[in-house]
């Protein structure tokens, strides 16, 4: 049977490209509510847009959590499979 090996250093050291992505997200959400506090609340009124950029802004919030919540579960996974190959 063959043997699965993982570079558990190499698993880690993406942890910047991960933080580096969120960070990214986060920093389009804060534009994006910049923007959206600087139209005038008529315009945010018609047609619904002032609740849809808030939909918006909550998907990006959410997408920010979702890339940590992977990146903590994926070094987490590494750091098992690490002690388990260790014993």
């Amino acid at each position: 049977m063959a043997q699965i090996k993982i570079n558990v250093g190499a698993v880690i050291g993406l942890s910047p490209t991960a933080t580096y992505a969120k960070n990214t997200v986060a920093n389009v959400k804060s534009y994006f509510n910049s923007t959206r506090n600087q139209v005038d609340g008529r315009v945010l009124n018609r047609n619904n847009l002032g609740n849809r950029m808030s939909s918006v802004s909550s998907q990006l919030s959410s997408i920010e959590n979702r890339i940590i919540s992977i990146k903590n579960m994926v070094e987490k996974g590494a750091n098992n499979y690490h002690s388990t190959d260790v014993r």
